[in-house]
């Protein structure tokens, strides 16, 4: 399991504060470095962004003091900001073309830049632009600066399935599978990438198999909403709601109030489907104050109102990021979802296209 907690995360928080207040300026710059990965891994990016900002303040005022380079976290920023709808396009492609201009001021990054590219083209559905980055990125030399090779080799299987090539995917699968490849997320959310796939395939031991073992370790997890949504799509489409229902309920609460709203988008995708397979029935569900939904004399919700109520969710999502984004893709994917749910598909904002 991550060695990343919540609680461990607050209590970094805490010391950064004592660090300001009596100010230990250095202490409180090396403090922050390492606490960007603790509020990533924790499901907090947006303190991420604000740890960087100071980070890179400090820096730019006093480069003799701070003489770290920044060029891990600042990459970990240029890939994030897009998940917050409210930062414009313009900005985001400003960070990455800053991140750009400082790897290459030291020689380095290549891989990195090219990969960064290839997710923000997927991320805004631009066929021709992931086409190009995602060659550049797999043909580029590793370096210091690019991600492990677990995780890279995570986000090709991702990008495989999205395309609909499964059966070459789970080829590519198999160091996941025999345990060769981990890292601090890897494989617990790759398993997930492949159970709508392996059901696609006719594999479906397969995939019980894999949801066996990954579920009970995910569960403990906060931040890897993207793969709760993909074992909320496996297990709807096996028919099995009640299991479907326990993970909406775990999640829900959280995934309203969490800052990374591609994420929230994916799992509030993948719960249309649950409610909308469940027709007219009502549910014992412990469903979020926020909600606005209350149960009845019988302490049941009727799963209509829960539908209306995460549809209403994830388009309102979509339309904020296509607007931002300057395209479709996000209510493409709604469709898509709403057509021919967990069949082949070449281009998702549905659960499966990020990381």
């Amino acid at each position: 399991m991550s060695g990343y907690t919540l609680a461990k995360t607050l209590a970094k928080e805490e010391k950064i504060l004592e660090a300001d207040t009596r100010g230990d300026v250095d202490g409180a710059f090396r403090l922050r470095k390492t606490f960007i990965y603790d509020t990533l891994f924790t499901g907090h990016p947006e303190k991420a962004l604000v740890t960087f900002g100071w980070l890179r303040a400090k820096k730019k005022d006093d480069p003799t003091r701070f003489g770290d380079d920044l060029l891990w976290e600042q990459k970990l920023i240029a890939a994030q900001l897009w998940v917050f709808p409210h930062v414009p396009r313009a900005k985001i492609e400003a960070a990455i073309a800053d991140f750009e201009a400082e790897a290459g001021a030291h020689a380095i990054g290549e891989r990195s830049i090219a990969k960064i590219r290839f997710l923000w083209a997927k991320h805004r559905g631009d066929e021709a632009e992931m086409a190009k980055w995602f060659q550049k990125w797999l043909t580029t030399r590793r370096d210091w600066l690019s991600d492990c090779l677990a995780c890279d080799k995570d986000s090709e299987l991702e990008e495989l399935f999205d395309r609909g090539d499964d059966a070459l995917g789970m080829e590519k699968a198999q160091p996941f599978l025999n345990g060769d490849l981990s890292c601090e997320e890897v494989p617990l959310r790759t398993l997930p990438l492949m159970l709508v796939p392996l059901l696609r395939l006719g594999r479906p031991d397969e995939a019980a198999a894999l949801y066996k073992r990954n579920e009970p370790k995910l569960r403990r997890s906060r931040n890897l909403i993207r793969a709760f949504g993909r074992h909320l799509t496996y297990v709807t489409l096996l028919g099995n709601l009640k299991a479907a229902c326990a993970t909406f309920e775990r999640h829900a609460e959280f995934l309203l109030t969490t800052y990374d709203a591609d994420e929230r988008f994916s799992f509030f995708t993948a719960a249309r489907l649950t409610m909308k397979r469940l027709g007219d029935e009502r549910l014992r569900l412990k469903l979020p104050e926020a909600s606005g939904i209350a149960a009845g004399e019988d302490g049941m919700v009727a799963a209509p109102e829960v539908y209306a109520w995460v549809d209403s969710i994830a388009r309102n999502l979509a339309t904020t990021f296509d607007e931002r984004n300057g395209t479709d893709a996000y209510h493409r994917a709604i469709e898509r979802g709403r057509r021919a749910p967990g069949g082949a598909r070449r281009r998702g904002r549905d659960g499966a296209s990020r990381t």
